[in-house]
């Protein structure tokens, strides 16, 4: 028997699926848990990065419908993985997240000017889906 994966990847290539993807990326794993909850209740397939590389290889892999991203995570921060996003065809046009406990208002505009929306942690269950579905639309 294995043990219980942190991710909840993709169904088998065979398997369709109607749910939007999104990509959960927080080094807090509770709140990296907590959304994946939120979310899968609510219909959404959850891939999960514990950091800003290995969220980069999922949002390239996957090309999810969306992506919930942390700004300060090892390896790589939220900016540099919006940024890469950015200068990428195939990515530019995925909506963006950005949750941090950061409250400075120059860090929020740095968040904007590169095309991602700003949610404050901790945040609420329900603010999540609200702003993520207003993301989808």
């Amino acid at each position: 028997m294995q043990p219980p994966s942190s991710k909840s990847d993709a169904p088998d290539a065979g398997a369709p699926s109607s749910a939007p993807v999104i990509v959960v990326a927080d080094d807090n794993a509770v709140l990296r848990l907590a959304a994946r909850s939120i979310l899968e209740r609510n219909g959404f397939q959850c891939l999960l990065a514990n950091d800003g590389q290995e969220a980069m290889a999922l949002i390239q892999q996957a090309l999810p419908q969306a992506v919930i991203l942390d700004l300060k995570m090892p390896n790589m921060d939220g900016f540099e993985v919006l940024r890469q996003m950015r200068s990428s065809e195939e990515m530019q046009k995925i909506p963006v997240l950005l949750v941090t406990g950061c409250r400075d208002p120059e860090v929020m505009a740095i968040g904007t000017r590169l095309g991602s929306e700003y949610m404050p942690k901790p945040f609420k269950p329900n603010e999540l889906l609200v702003r993520l579905k207003r993301l989808l639309e």
